[in-house]
């Protein structure tokens, strides 16, 4: 099962993990090599910075926290998720929990296209949900059921991190 995180993802850490693959020139070699349109993208996608390093200068480690509850094995002293035999698709959409609706769109456009089981978005939007609807309709007739978390019980407005019926928010 291949879960792609949409969102923040966190700083890469010192175990040997997709993130280091960007900087090995025989895997990174500058090349669009499945021809998707993103050079190198094989640790994911940062549509914030539009480059092929989602873990970088992410001020909040919620996407990081999120992809281990979700995946974690538990091998290195850490949680053992809820899918510890999953694969994580780091999709970085922004640097906070509000972030740029088409940025969200394209990462979800990008998650399913590359092979994603599930998205997770653990973020909001607000506004530019024109481009979203769109985004989550082509993702769930390819199968990949989006779970989405809008966190804004508390806010004096209302976050769209789900703005298609066949994404429901969950509130935790």
């Amino acid at each position: 099962v291949v879960e792609a995180v949409v969102g923040l993802v966190g700083q890469a850490d010192h175990h040997l993990d997709a993130s280091d693959l960007i900087h090995n020139e025989v895997l990174a070699n500058g090349e669009d090599d499945d021809g998707n349109g993103y050079v190198d993208d094989i640790s994911g996608w940062d549509f914030h910075w539009n480059d092929n390093d989602p873990y970088d200068d992410t001020r909040y480690n919620h996407g990081t926290f999120e992809a281990e509850t979700s995946c974690g094995e538990g091998n290195d002293g850490g949680v053992i998720g809820v899918c510890p035999n999953c694969m994580v698709l780091s999709v970085r959409t922004g640097d906070a929990f509000i972030m740029d609706g088409d940025n969200f769109a394209r990462g979800v456009i990008f998650a399913a296209d590359s092979g994603a089981d599930v998205l997770q978005a653990a973020s909001g939007t607000l506004g530019h949900r024109a481009y979203a609807h769109p985004a989550m309709a082509h993702a769930h007739p390819r199968g990949v059921p989006p779970v989405c978390a809008s966190a804004d019980q508390t806010s004096s407005h209302h976050n769209s991190p789900s703005p298609a019926p066949s994404a429901p928010p969950a509130q935790a």
